[in-house]
């Protein structure tokens, strides 16, 4: 796989959590749901496109020797990652909707994760 694309793919993804969780903070300090609805958002719409990217095949693994894990299974993992946090941030979504109160300890748990994830993609770009 082109090593830029792979490059574009986890930056848009570091680029969109940073940004969910920015939104979703900023909506907790000022006690405006719309901003945190806002940063929920952006985690469903960031696992649909790593749900794509996921079944589209547009990160190819190579083969390797040894026990070496290579960059685009990383990358892979990562990508489920993402999606798993999507279905997390969609859960706290449906909970709200329905006015059960513990959809902000669900945020809470998405965000701790995304900020794991967040990390995880930032070692796996500067490894070369």
């Amino acid at each position: 796989m082109e090593q830029n694309l792979l490059l574009t793919f986890t930056s848009s993804m570091q680029f969109g959590i940073f940004g969910a969780v920015v939104f979703i903070i900023f909506g907790w300090v000022d006690n405006k749901e719309r901003f945190t609805d806002v940063g929920r958002f952006i985690f469903i719409a960031l696992g649909i496109y790593a749900l794509w990217i996921l079944l589209s095949g547009q990160v190819q693994v190579p083969e390797t020797a040894g026990n070496e894990i290579s960059k685009e299974l990383r990358a892979i993992s990562f990508f489920k990652g993402v999606v798993i946090c999507s279905g997390i941030c969609l859960l706290s979504l449906v909970l709200k909707l329905f006015k059960i109160r513990y959809y902000r300890f669900v945020t809470l748990i998405c965000v701790v994760f995304s900020l794991f994830l967040f990390f995880t993609v930032y070692t796996l770009q500067q490894k070369g």
